[in-house]
């Protein structure tokens, strides 16, 4: 009996190299997906911060025509973001010479931001309060002397 040969296929892996195969592409696609991962956290980090300063950003705006010695406190519905506001007067307000027919103080202002339920941002500003007087000097006011009373309030329109 002649012994016959199987011949081998020359063009075939092994299962050794097949294995390795696999284990490098898993290894690199988990990388890979890692990456893509963190990119996307990055992303709605940025995205988070960026919407956070435009909230604080309008408030700002919105802020500075609002007249503490009229409206020392009050809320405020901007689009999306609610804007509650509560001064204080952080200079006495006084009148004099160079003023002319105003009144006016420095108040502290303190703002909170919010996005709907979500919490923004709060910050501290110092704004000038204005009133018109009768314009006699000699007439003592003594209502606008002291700070104004802290009065809730909610404005119509962006400038009134």
């Amino acid at each position: 009996m002649s012994k016959t040969s199987i011949p081998r296929a020359d063009g075939g892996f092994t299962l050794i190299e097949v294995l390795v195969a696999l284990v490098l592409i898993a290894t690199l696609g988990f990388s890979i997906l890692n990456w893509v991962n963190t990119c996307l956290i990055s992303l709605e980090k940025a995205k988070s911060h960026q919407q956070r300063m435009v909230g604080v950003r309008n408030a700002v705006a919105f802020m500075e025509t609002v007249n503490p010695m009229k409206l020392p406190s009050g809320q405020k519905e901007l689009g999306v973001l609610r804007l509650e506001w509560n001064s204080t007067a952080h200079v006495p307000s006084t009148r004099s010479k160079d003023t002319g027919t105003f009144i006016l103080g420095l108040y502290k202002t303190e703002v909170k931001v919010t996005l709907g339920d979500e919490f923004l941002q709060q910050f501290e500003m110092i704004t000038l309060g204005t009133q018109r007087s009768s314009g006699d000097p000699n007439e003592e006011d003594t209502e606008t002397k002291q700070p104004p009373k802290n009065q809730p309030g909610v404005t119509k329109g962006f400038m009134e």
